[in-house]
């Protein structure tokens, strides 16, 4: 039988579900592709990858050509540690200024940029890699996610930080989707038996990973600059169910989205199984 060709978003936060895959815990047929999330979002709407993690914001742009998996999710209902804007003066005066936002991200740019333009901030942005304009002097703020804003949000020079999960839940109430699994149109119609499983392994992996973050922590600690509580604490505040809350979530970020014409149509809610 073909492999079925499953996407990895190449970050910590995915490491509990990823593991039992990986390493045949979970026994699977997958083909694991890696990638940052814009490289990820590439091949999904190529239709390269049969089932992957991707952005949410990816899922707005080409909701034709996806199924959401039920059930799972990247995301916070509150602080999420890893999406996080740094700016070396108080935010409200970055008006005029220029700020770089990591070329890896599609979803927590556009959530920057609705809070911006909610409190009228206006700013000169640039995309591009994070460690070559950090230094420089005409640079005052810095959008970082995965583990890079793990590690940057130490940074002595952008003491001023705002952690865009936190924001979300304190601006609308519900959680922030960063990250959703998704299924090709073109692959659930060519196999969907195969799909379906497929997609019941991947919750089955959540599942298993879910019960042993501490087990994850341990890892961390041993291959990151993150203590194991801190690596801990990390895991625990993240949201890894949709569920119903999550989901009004992702819709009210949709909503936003289609209100200030960052996407063209208002995408449709839809799951695999």
């Amino acid at each position: 039988m073909n492999k079925i060709l499953l996407g990895k978003i190449s970050y910590l936060n995915v490491l509990p579900i990823y593991y039992p895959l990986e390493n045949q815990i979970i026994k699977n047929n997958f083909k694991i592709i890696e990638g940052i999330p814009a490289h990820l979002n590439h091949l999904a709407s190529q239709g390269k990858l049969d089932l992957s993690g991707t952005s949410s914001i990816e899922y707005a742009k080409n909701f034709e050509k996806y199924l959401l998996i039920p059930h799972i999710c990247i995301g916070s209902n509150g602080p999420v540690k890893s999406v996080l804007f740094l700016s070396k003066i108080p935010i409200k005066r970055l008006g005029g200024k220029k700020i770089i936002i990591s070329s890896h991200t599609h979803t927590s740019a556009a959530l920057l940029k609705l809070i911006f333009k909610r409190d009228n901030i206006e700013v000169i942005y640039k995309t591009g890699n994070i460690s070559e304009y950090i230094e420089k002097s005409d640079i005052y703020g810095i959008l970082a996610i995965g583990d890079e804003a793990l590690t940057l949000r130490k940074v002595s020079n952008f003491p001023y930080i705002l952690d865009l999960g936190e924001e979300w839940q304190r601006w609308t109430g519900f959680p922030f989707v960063f990250g959703v699994w998704i299924v090709t149109k073109k692959a659930m119609e060519k196999r969907p038996d195969v799909m379906k499983i497929g997609c019941k392994l991947l919750l089955h992996a959540k599942d298993w990973g879910l019960k042993r973050l501490e087990f994850f922590a341990k890892i961390t600690e041993e291959k990151t600059l993150l203590s194991y509580n801190e690596a801990l604490s990390y895991f625990r505040g993240l949201v890894y169910e949709m569920n119903e809350n999550e989901i009004k979530g992702l819709k009210c970020f949709y909503r936003f989205l289609y209100e200030a014409k960052l996407i063209s149509k208002k995408p449709k809610i839809c799951f695999a199984i």
